[in-house]
């Protein structure tokens, strides 16, 4: 599943509930691996994916284990800084150009 995109907007819901019932340490290493790595086929999946990332940090300390909340929290900081900036306008940063020398 880690290897494959997957269908977050129809699954995301039945997964949850996985997640939150695996209690041996393989079944949640295998999670953490479907949390990190598995990829999504479009804009709704990728949404469906940061909602149900969202729910896991949400919830208490107790209903996910804390392997499954730290490859959340990773997975959610590759999902944000994949989402492009729309419409950014870098003339308003101000930033000093460069200066290039000839060295000849």
């Amino acid at each position: 599943m880690a290897q494959c995109p997957l269908e977050w907007a129809e699954k995301s819901q039945e997964w949850l509930k996985a997640i939150k019932e695996a209690n041996t340490e393989k079944l949640q290493s295998a999670w953490c691996r479907v949390v990190e790595e598995a990829h999504y086929h479009n804009v709704k999946d990728r949404n469906a994916l940061f909602d149900l990332l969202l729910h896991i940090l949400d919830s208490g300390g107790n209903t996910f284990a804390k392997v499954i909340r730290i490859a959340a929290l990773r997975r959610l900081h590759g999902i944000v800084s994949e989402v492009e900036t729309i419409e950014f306008d870098e003339g308003l940063l101000n930033l000093p150009l460069s200066r290039r020398t000839s060295l000849s």
